[in-house]
């Protein structure tokens, strides 16, 4: 009997607990604008398009011991590392490609986030794609610094392909919104 008390006691309480944990997500989504919203989101992509640059500071550091803030822009490497550390090279390398690649992603993500803002596509919606592309977008920009084989390689083009579909469905979202 002191048993099922005890029972009964921690259901109330659990069903309690999950009842103002759900209210008060009902809250939060009723009164709370999203976190990443199209504007928003294209800062926080901006922000991502250096990434790959600053990860590639450290690689070059590790190998070089320094870092040619007169040639910042080449890979500062020469045939003398390429031959005695090909892996960090070829890293370095694919962190300069990530970031010149993630300029490229940039300029159509920000033109769609700019179409969701000024056709005024439904918030939630553009807030979940803006979101759903970021986080490609970091996933992306990994792959592709440590893509050392096939299999990560096509993980990465799914990963690309996933943004670029999530950016050119808030466009056709927000089109369709205005009757355009």
């Amino acid at each position: 009997m002191f048993g099922s008390k005890k029972k009964d006691a921690a259901a109330k309480a659990a069903a309690a607990a999950a009842s103002s944990s759900s209210a008060l997500w009902s809250y939060c989504d009723a009164t709370m604008p999203p976190l990443v919203t199209p504007l928003r989101a294209i800062l926080w992509c901006l922000a991502l398009t250096f990434l790959p640059h600053l990860l590639r500071v450290p690689m070059v550091l590790r190998l070089k011991g320094r870092y040619n803030n007169l040639m910042a822009r080449t890979h500062q490497v020469n045939k003398k590392d390429t031959k005695e550390h090909p892996e960090s090279v070829k890293m370095i390398q694919r962190a300069t490609a990530a970031h010149a690649n993630s300029w490229e992603a940039f300029a159509y993500f920000s033109v769609s986030c700019i179409m969701a803002h000024i056709l005024k596509l439904d918030v939630q919606v553009a807030s979940s794609l803006c979101t759903l592309f970021l986080v490609l977008r970091f996933a992306y920009v990994l792959l592709y610094i440590v893509g050392t084989n096939e299999w990560v390689g096509a993980a990465r083009s799914l990963v690309w392909v996933g943004g670029l579909v999530a950016a050119m469905r808030m466009s056709i979202l927000a089109l369709n919104q205005a009757g355009l």
